[in-house]
């Protein structure tokens, strides 16, 4: 009785309060664009050289007009013809006063949090040179933007105070980019409101009338970026007294209807449930008084059968352990005999390879420690490629990440421009990072750090036999870049 009672109670729980519903989460999206952007100075159309040696362009990408964020943007850039160094940025520009907000620098097939990126919809394309050229630019080709898509929900109540409310949020509760929010009051002479954040209080309704919105919404990038994406429609009737009685009214009845329906459902509910108790509780005593039976046979059975096979077991242990002992002591007596014999004959032949591979080696030991100098003071090493770190071409600080493939070295050195080199450094540090730092980058324009390379080891001087440092030639590079 306990049992059914639980039942019944857990049903009438359920049925009224339901099984809750799942919220929608942002959505993670990938736009394909494969279009290329180019920024192309030119010369006047006399012919003469220009003396303007940095420029850009300014584009606006085709993203989707929705509350989203950025967060990749998959794509290559390429300088065009005299280009000495060239870049993109991914920012807001803001067509009323022509202003770039900056956002994300270098933004190519990298991860952007959507924090930093959120409401940034332009790129910007850089180039420069270092002297008057009739040409010179960049073109970027972006394959791909990813970017996650925030789903929105508009709602709208009246306050205490008989004001509209209205409030835009994220639908599964998240953390959303930063807000501006507009309501056009469609039945109201298209009155226009406006604020920061998730909601908007009109206090210009009168009482008794019903109010239509069209809800529009952007992330705030700067207090000048007007652009709005359209949300939806609500609506909502400014209640008077009489109608806020026939609502409390309505609301009450739909309620007593949905508790009887309930009510109903968990009563059959219950009946089910004890009907199938009964039936499994057959089941079970029938089922009880079958396995006792089974059980008894089997118990049984098997005790018969372990008796019969540990004595058959036990026979069959002893001969064979009979057996065995006699062929151990025959094989024992051989073996000892045939051990010391053996023993006899590879003690005289390992004196004599010992004292011959002695001298082997004393010998071929010099000829290699004389081949390793010779080889080591001959052969340089290969320096293949001297790059920007993460193919950079520009910097905004004093320092500058720089980046080698090579081969067959182990330590460098670098100097930047006329200056002194820098002292002989493991290249361990490299390897791990990817790249060492060139410091001291002053002044705007093109510098050139110059890179060698070397294989520094220890070997034991063959006319002395001290250990001995030993370096081989060294392999040089260089590289330029740009500061702006």
């Amino acid at each position: 009785m306990k049992f059914l009672k639980a039942l019944l109670c857990s049903l009438l729980v359920f049925s009224v309060l339901g099984c809750g519903s799942v919220s929608a989460a942002p959505i993670k999206k990938v736009l394909t664009v494969n279009k290329s952007y180019k920024m192309e100075f030119n010369s006047p159309s006399n012919g003469s050289p220009s003396r303007n040696t940095s420029w850009n362009e300014k584009y606006e990408l085709p993203l989707p007009e929705t509350i989203m964020a950025v967060t990749k943007i998959n794509g290559t850039i390429k300088p065009l013809g005299q280009a000495k160094s060239f870049g993109v940025d991914f920012g807001r520009y803001i067509s009323f006063g022509g202003t770039w907000y900056d956002g994300v620098s270098d933004p190519l097939n990298k991860e952007m949090s959507p924090s930093a990126s959120a409401g940034l919809r332009d790129i910007k394309i850089s180039a420069s040179t270092d002297r008057e050229y009739n040409y010179y630019g960049a073109e970027v080709f972006i394959s791909t933007i990813e970017y996650i898509e925030y789903p929105m929900s508009v709602s709208i109540a009246v306050t205490k105070e008989k004001y509209a409310q209205i409030t835009v949020k994220e639908v599964d509760g998240n953390a959303i980019p930063r807000l501006r929010i507009m309501a056009r009051a469609i039945t109201d002479g298209n009155r226009e409101l406006e604020a920061n954040g998730t909601t908007i209080i009109d206090s210009a309704v009168q009482i008794g009338k019903t109010y239509r919105y069209h809800v529009f919404a952007a992330p705030i990038v700067t207090d000048w970026d007007h652009q709005r994406f359209y949300l939806g429609a609500v609506s909502v009737l400014i209640p008077t007294p009489a109608d806020e009685t026939k609502e409390i009214a309505e609301q009450a009845r739909d309620a007593a209807r949905e508790a009887s329906q309930n009510a109903s459902l968990a009563n059959q509910n219950a009946y089910n449930a004890w009907q199938a108790a009964l039936d499994t509780k057959k089941q079970v005593i029938q089922s009880e008084s079958n396995i006792n039976n089974k059980l008894d046979t089997m118990e049984t059975n098997l005790k018969n059968d372990f008796n019969n096979r540990i004595s058959l077991a036990e026979n069959n242990i002893t001969k064979k352990l009979g057996d065995v002992e006699t062929n151990l002591k025959t094989d024992i007596t051989n073996m000892g005999t045939n051990i010391n014999n053996k023993l006899g004959d590879m003690e005289s032949s390992l004196k004599t390879d010992i004292t011959n591979l002695g001298s082997d080696i004393n010998s071929k030991l010099a000829n290699i420690n004389t081949s390793i100098v010779n080889m080591q003071s001959s052969s340089p090493p290969t320096l293949i490629k001297v790059a920007g770190y993460n193919k950079a071409t520009a910097t905004k600080n004093s320092t500058f990440k720089v980046s080698m493939t090579y081969s067959g070295a182990n330590e460098y050195r670098w100097k930047l421009d006329g200056g002194d080199w820098s002292s002989w450094t493991n290249l361990k540090a490299h390897d791990e990072s990817g790249y060492f730092t060139a410091s001291g980058v002053n002044g705007a324009g093109t510098h050139t750090v110059m890179v060698e390379i070397r294989q520094a080891s220890t070997v034991n001087d063959p006319a002395t036999g001290k250990p001995t440092p030993a370096y081989s030639p060294v392999a040089k590079g260089q590289f330029s870049f740009f500061k702006l």
